[in-house]
């Protein structure tokens, strides 16, 4: 696989990454090929920045959040996604003003459905499987914080411009690409390190900046 890599690299007359961090590991494998490297960032699909078929007061409810701060994450469930730590997170919070909603499948999904149910949190955490393009859209929108809690590799961020995308603020750990999308929103929204002290410290940080 590296051999073809190699030679199907050498071989273009242009390379297109999403990320100056896709770009640095690209370039630090295969310095001759920089000059050939180019930034082309991604972007959002617009039929999910229509507006919802769901108000956000309707999902909240449905939802069950009330008046509490709703916490969103949309990954699939492996490892390196983080969403281990992030409920991990949300036990260190101890705030039961605070709700995480989690979207998404994988073969992490048994595991993490039976860590919030030994850690007593099926009240402050909810794991809701895959969900159709529309009812991402409504979640998007009616959460007051997106997280991103990527403990590995992560050449872009769908979600995190999706999120962003719909006004939703994110939090993200310094993984990847991650901290150069955030870049605009301030060192706030980045997490240092990938562990559960730092992003309980980073949610609880940035939960007084998002207003009433």
């Amino acid at each position: 696989l590296v051999a073809l890599e190699r030679r199907w690299l050498h071989a273009a007359d242009g390379i297109l990454v999403l990320s100056r961090f896709s770009e640095h590991l690209l370039t630090g494998r295969y310095p001759d090929l920089q000059p050939r490297v180019r930034v082309v960032r991604g972007g959002v699909s617009s039929s999910l920045l229509d507006t919802p078929s769901e108000r956000p007061a309707d999902v909240r409810a449905r939802l069950g959040t009330g008046e509490r701060t709703l916490l969103f994450t949309a990954r699939r469930l492996e490892p390196r996604m983080g969403v281990d730590l992030l409920v991990d997170a949300i036990e260190l919070l101890d705030d039961a003003n605070v709700q995480l909603i989690v979207a998404g499948d994988g073969p992490d999904r048994r595991r993490l459905e039976e860590l919030v149910r030994v850690r007593g949190l099926e009240d402050r955490i909810r794991l809701l499987g895959r969900v159709t393009e529309s009812e991402l859209a409504a979640l998007y929108a009616a959460s007051d914080l997106f997280v991103m809690p990527s403990v590995a590799f992560e050449g872009f961020g769908l979600s995190t411009v999706e999120a962003l995308g719909h006004g939703t603020p994110v939090l993200g750990t310094a993984v990847g690409a991650t901290p150069e999308i955030l870049e605009q929103l301030g060192d706030a929204f980045v997490v240092p390190s990938t562990d559960a002290p730092a992003l309980a410290e980073g949610i609880g940080r940035v939960l007084p900046l998002l207003g009433p």
